[in-house]
């Protein structure tokens, strides 16, 4: 929004869409990759003193993420469908919730929060089981503008 004026001074730093990338501010180092989408998107790490947090955006399956959330306190994870609608999910190229568990656990997470869930989940307890065959810590589904605290 290069025409917009906002209040505060807000810097643009390029996210490539074909390889890592690591910016820092202040105290802050934040990762970004490429993820598995029909469009080009990107995942984040963001590093804190006191917390790590991943975030996979809009993603099938992918080793990317897995590297993003390497022993991160809370991995975000979209969670499109359970693991019985995985054909739509892939049609789609979103992940399922079990998708997201297999990551959390290769990732070595401590927390995952599924979000990003297709309006015709109408039991979200079904995803937050499916993401529990893979994954040993916390899964839930945050409520939105909900605020966690992490670390």
């Amino acid at each position: 929004y290069p025409s917009t004026v906002f209040p505060t001074k807000i810097e643009l730093l390029e996210a490539p869409t074909d390889s890592f990338k690591t910016f820092t501010l202040s105290d802050c180092k934040i990762t970004t990759a490429p993820v598995i989408h029909s469009v080009q998107t990107i995942g984040a790490r963001v590093e804190l003193p006191d917390c790590v947090i991943a975030y996979s955006s809009d993603s099938i399956y992918c080793e990317n993420v897995i590297e993003l959330a390497r022993n991160c306190d809370l991995l975000i994870h979209s969670a499109f469908c359970q693991s019985a609608n995985k054909d739509l999910a892939a049609k789609l190229m979103h992940a399922t919730s079990m998708d997201a568990g297999k990551i959390a656990q290769k990732a070595n997470a401590k927390n995952l929060a599924l979000v990003d869930i297709s309006l015709f989940v109408t039991d979200e307890n079904i995803l937050i089981e499916d993401a529990k065959q893979f994954f040993d810590g916390e899964v839930f589904i945050p409520k939105e503008l909900e605020e966690l605290e992490v670390g």
